[in-house]
């Protein structure tokens, strides 16, 4: 008993040294995990403050824009507030065929370029972008709709200024305002594809963004708030028109979204081609595309220059101005679906072929082989 008792001793004391060490490591552990979840903390607060602040700059940025660009903006955009004055003889509102005649043409279109991204919905890496994209073309023919019907029913001032009417074109500028988050929505999830497969970054593990990742939460709150603001009156003007105008203005950011993802791609994808390197993507999107992209987001930012221009400078009826208008705003809009259209098949393709970047760089394409069932595609030379 006696010689046993120092090893009892012994034991009980390196037991307590071990619970004392793990005791001191799991003390360091857990100040280490407290201190970076802080950190985290703090910087996501940080992060979240300055979107506010953002979304609330390019708010004002939209207003401001549209009345300083010009002394023609300035004649035309004047704040109305949902009150129209039939004194101070400023409040036009076209009431012809060629306004909600053409309105209902870029609805129907723009109706089946949403229904064209259905097909996706269930594939597994355009899914989210197939959602996105239809929320963005559903909201541009719910906007163009409820114009439609605005222009064709409501044919004075009197009109103009009661509750129905703000109804009706609070949903045909607010579809437009909220079109703004899908539209930042689709740039994140547009530059997220590209970099998950391997598209974009560095040579090494292509672990650069082509853009800031926003999350679609803080999307969703860019679109709302820009919604929240056309609904108190904000971006009412005595032209109805020109509330259309500046709910376009306040897409600035989501259109830079989707601008720098396709520009990062494009550089990237030249940057390899030119240093005879193979990307290990099996996607592949034909530069033709990538322009039609590009250019469809950005084409309606004439728009708003324009627009004063041919009110104040020219003899135009205002029929004949929308019109014009409408015009550019349906090429630009099928641009955009073309363009969404196109990224969506290539993810979809790549993974359901096989093809390499080999294949593109060899002129292989993609044709359709009803010989191999379910709509089979088979490679072409």
């Amino acid at each position: 008993m006696c010689q046993n008792a120092p090893l009892l001793e012994k034991s009980s004391s390196n037991e307590g040294f071990t619970g004392t060490s793990t005791g001191t490591i799991t003390t360091s552990s857990t100040a280490a995990s407290t201190k970076a979840s802080t950190s985290t903390t703090t910087s996501k607060m940080l992060l979240i403050s300055s979107w506010v602040f953002l979304t609330y700059i390019c708010k004002e940025f939209s207003n401001f824009i549209a009345v300083h660009q010009s002394q023609a903006a300035k004649d035309t955009f004047v704040p109305a507030y949902y009150s129209y004055d039939a004194d101070a003889n400023t409040t036009y509102f076209d009431n012809t065929i060629l306004t909600w005649g053409t309105d209902l043409f870029i609805g129907i279109i723009m109706t089946i370029a949403s229904f064209s991204f259905v097909p996706f919905f269930k594939r597994e890496k355009s899914g989210r972008l197939a959602w996105k994209s239809f929320a963005l073309f559903f909201s541009y023919a719910i906007s163009v709709f409820c114009g439609a019907y605005a222009h064709y029913t409501f044919r004075n001032i009197d009109a103009m200024n009661t509750t129905l009417f703000r109804v009706w074109w609070t949903l045909c500028v607010g579809s437009v305002t909220a079109a703004g988050g899908f539209m930042g929505m689709i740039g994140s999830e547009v530059s997220l594809q590209f970099q998950t497969m391997q598209l974009v970054g560095n040579e090494n593990n292509g672990s650069v963004k082509a853009f800031p990742w926003v999350h679609d939460i803080l999307w969703f709150y860019f679109g709302s708030f820009m919604t929240y603001y056309c609904i108190i009156g904000e971006l009412s003007y005595a032209r109805p028109a020109c509330d259309i105008f500046v709910a376009g203005a306040t897409q600035f950011i989501p259109t830079v979204s989707c601008e720098l993802a396709m520009i990062r791609y494009m550089y990237q994808k030249n940057r390899k081609k030119n240093n005879n390197s193979t990307c290990s993507s099996k996607f592949q999107l034909q530069k033709s595309d990538s322009i039609v992209f590009m250019v469809g987001f950005v084409l309606n930012a004439q728009l708003l220059p324009s627009y004063p221009c041919l009110v104040q400078y020219t003899d135009l009826s205002l029929g004949v101005i929308n019109a014009l208008l409408h015009l550019n705003l349906t090429v630009a809009w099928s641009m955009q679906a073309r363009g969404l259209y196109q990224i969506c098949k290539g993810l979809n393709m790549s993974d359901d072929l096989g093809l390499t970047s080999a294949d593109a760089d060899a002129g292989v394409d993609v044709v359709e082989d009803n010989n191999h069932g379910d709509g089979g595609k088979v490679k072409n030379l």
